[in-house]
């Protein structure tokens, strides 16, 4: 199942308790964060509003764990800035992605059953392809706290749907926690559609195809 293969693969499940999380209403920020912006020349610039809803519309997805693929429902949850993004099978959430719109901001709060303490800037308008945002903070998974730190690099790419591809911004985050261990987080914003990708270890959501 989906959910072992999480599992597995989640930094939580190889330490001490070996449950699955899912985090559902549990962000609380710690203030012990620290955000720098890095600019670059590259005229690319986008008003925020172009890539808004974050949820567009959509209502499924294809996910992809260790190379086996599973179209599930998509949900999107609002509340207030924040925006949830779950994954359906048979009426429970086996996946969830929380995300936060702050003015010209979109910031991750949790993702693969981890809280981001306090949430790691992905995009930030006006945008610059190439810019880079430093962060540091805490990564949580029930009562742990690790300290993190991360670079978090914008590009061009695109993604692949069921009739065409689509322009997209790539937002790439190289995340270190622990003691030497790093992680890839990778998102991908389409202009009128929001997130529409997003690839974590080896996990991947994307439209169906």
């Amino acid at each position: 199942m989906f959910l072992e293969r999480i599992r597995n693969q989640s930094r939580c499940q190889n330490r001490s308790n070996p449950s699955i999380l899912l985090v559902v209403g549990c962000l609380v920020g710690c203030g012990h964060g620290q955000y720098v912006e890095i600019q670059t020349s590259q005229p690319f610039v986008h008003k925020i509003d172009e890539f808004l809803p974050l949820d567009a519309s959509s209502t499924a997805s294809m996910f992809v764990a260790d190379g086996t693929k599973t179209n599930y429902k998509l949900r999107t949850k609002k509340e207030g800035s924040v925006v949830h993004f779950q994954a359906i099978s048979d009426g429970k959430v086996v996946d969830e992605e929380i995300y936060d719109v702050q003015d010209d901001t979109v910031l991750l709060k949790a993702a693969a059953g981890e809280i981001f303490e306090p949430p790691v800037t992905l995009i930030k308008f006006p945008l610059s392809v190439g810019n880079q945002y430093k962060w540091s903070g805490k990564l949580s998974c029930e009562i742990e706290h690790i300290s993190a730190s991360a670079i978090v690099t914008t590009s061009t790419d695109f993604v692949q749907g069921k009739d065409k591809s689509d322009d997209a911004i790539k937002s790439e985050m190289n995340l270190k926690f622990g003691e030497g261990a790093n992680r890839k987080l990778s998102f991908w914003f389409v202009k009128g559609k929001g997130i529409v990708r997003t690839e974590m270890f080896k996990n991947i959501r994307e439209p169906e195809h």
